[in-house]
C-alpha cells in the first residue's frame, strides 16, 4: 500500500510538472491533458491546483523538499531493488552505509552535492577506523549508518525501501507476512480440531443412542416382569361349591376336611408361584427397596413403581426437606402418568414428569414390595 501511494503521488507530480507548470493559462492547461486522465478528472485537478488550498499545499511541500539535502540518484528504482541487484552481483547484501554510497553519486562517481560528499567521506573514515562497526548489517542495532545519520524515525527504516519498519527489523515482533502465515496455520489447526471434535461427537451420539435403546428394552422387559409378579391369582379351590347343611354333623365334618385340604393346597400353590418369581425378588438393601406409590383414595391401584432412596427427614429433594411424613422415591416405571404429584417442584406437576427422577412421596402411600425371603416367612406363618 505504501508503494501504491508513492506511485500515485509521483504520477500526480509528473502530471503537474509536464502539463500544468508548463502553461500559464487555464485554457492551455485544460487542453494539454494526458491521455491517461479522464477529461472531467483533469478539469477538477487543474481547478484544485489553481485554488488557494492547492497553492498553499504546493508551497509547503516545496519547503519540505528543500530540507532534504542528500538527494539520491536511484530515480524510479527502489532501494530494495538496488540492494537485491547488488546482492546478486557480489553475493552479499550491502550495508545501509554502502547502499548510501551507491545511490548518492553520479555515473562518473562524483557525489550528488557537497552534503553527500561529506557523508561519504565520513563513511569511509569510520569504515577504516572501525571495521567491526562497518560490518554490522541492517538488522543489527547501531550500525554504521545510524552512527552517521542518527536514529530512525517512527514508521520506516532509511535505506531499506518503503516496507520495513523499526519494529520489524530490530524487535522480535513478526513481520506482516509472518503474521499472515501464523494466522493461516492457526485457522487450519482450529478447523482440524473442530473436525475432530465433530467426529467424536458423532461417535458419542451413536453410543448414546445405542445405550438409550438398550435402556428402553430393559425397562420394557422389567415392566413386563413387574406386571407378572403383581398378578396374584385366587385360590382355584375357592370356586368350589360347598353347599352343606349346617345342622348335619356329617356335612360339617366333610366341610372341615375340605377346608384343611384347601388350605394346604393353596399354600403349596403360593410357594410354587413365588419360586416362579424368584428372579424378581433379588436381595436389596433397606434404602433401595422396590416400592409402589399409591394415591389418595386409591389404596389398591399404584400410580408408579420405584426405589426407596431415603427415609431421612433431613434429606433435600427439590430444594425442600423430606420431613417426618415423606420418603425419597426414585421413579422407575410410571403406571398412571396423568396423576398429579403431591409435591410439585422444578416444573414437575404430573407423575409422567418424574420418570427417572427422585421425588418426595408420603410414606403412608408407599407400599414396599416384599422380597422372596419375606414371602416364605409369611407363608411359614
Amino acid at each position: 500500500m505504501k508503494a501504491l501511494g508513492k506511485k500515485w503521488k509521483d504520477f500526480k507530480s509528473d502530471l503537474k510538472k509536464k502539463h500544468y507548470d508548463a502553461h500559464n493559462t487555464y485554457e492551455d492547461r485544460l487542453a494539454d491533458r494526458d491521455s491517461r486522465v479522464l477529461p472531467e478528472q483533469w478539469r477538477q485537478l487543474i481547478e484544485y491546483w489553481d485554488s488557494e488550498e492547492g497553492q498553499t499545499r504546493s508551497l509547503r511541500n516545496k519547503s519540505s523538499r528543500s530540507l532534504q539535502i542528500t538527494t539520491h540518484t536511484a530515480d524510479s528504482r527502489s532501494f530494495a531493488r538496488i540492494r537485491e541487484e547488488k546482492r546478486k552481483e557480489k553475493g552479499i547484501v550491502p550495508t545501509r552505509a554502502e547502499l548510501f554510497k551507491i545511490t548518492h553519486v553520479h555515473k562518473n562517481g562524483d557525489p550528488m552535492n557537497e552534503e553527500c560528499a561529506n557523508k561519504i567521506r565520513e563513511i569511509d573514515v569510520k569504515t577504516k577506523n572501525q571495521p567491526a562497526l562497518a560490518q554490522k548489517g541492517a538488522k543489527e542495532v547501531n550500525d554504521l549508518f545510524s552512527e552517521i545519520f542518527g536514529k530512525e524515525k517512527h514508521g520506516r527504516v532509511r535505506g531499506l525501501g518503503l516496507g520495513p519498519a523499526p519494529t520489524h527489523i530490530w524487535t522480535d515482533a513478526p513481520s506482516p507476512a509472518a503474521c499472515i502465515r501464523m494466522a493461516t496455520e492457526a485457522r487450519k489447526k482450529a478447523e482440524e480440531e473442530t473436525k475432530e471434535m465433530k467426529e467424536r461427537m458423532m461417535v458419542m451420539e451413536t453410543q448414546l443412542a445405542e445405550m438409550k435403546a438398550m435402556m428402553t428394552a430393559m425397562l420394557q422387559h422389567k415392566s413386563t416382569d413387574f406386571h407378572q409378579t403383581n398378578y396374584t391369582p385366587t385360590n382355584p379351590l375357592d370356586g368350589r361349591q360347598n353347599i352343606v347343611d349346617a345342622n348335619n354333623p356329617k356335612d360339617a365334618l366333610e366341610r372341615e376336611a375340605r377346608s384343611s385340604s384347601s388350605s394346604h393346597e393353596f399354600q403349596s400353590y403360593q410357594v410354587h408361584q413365588a419360586k416362579k418369581r424368584r428372579v424378581r425378588y433379588e436381595p436389596v438393601t433397606e434404602d433401595n427397596q422396590e416400592v409402589l406409590l399409591m394415591f389418595v383414595g386409591q389404596p389398591h391401584r399404584p400410580v408408579a413403581r420405584g426405589l426407596l432412596f431415603s427415609k431421612d427427614p433431613s434429606t433435600i429433594v427439590g430444594g425442600e426437606r423430606l420431613g417426618q411424613q415423606y420418603w425419597e422415591i426414585y421413579i422407575e416405571v410410571v403406571k398412571i402418568p396423568t396423576k398429579s404429584l403431591i409435591r410439585s417442584y422444578n416444573g414437575m406437576t404430573k407423575i409422567r414428569d418424574a420418570a427417572r427422577k427422585s421425588i418426595a412421596w408420603p410414606s403412608s402411600l408407599v407400599k414396599v414390595v416384599k422380597r422372596l425371603s419375606q414371602l416364605h416367612a409369611d407363608l411359614g406363618n
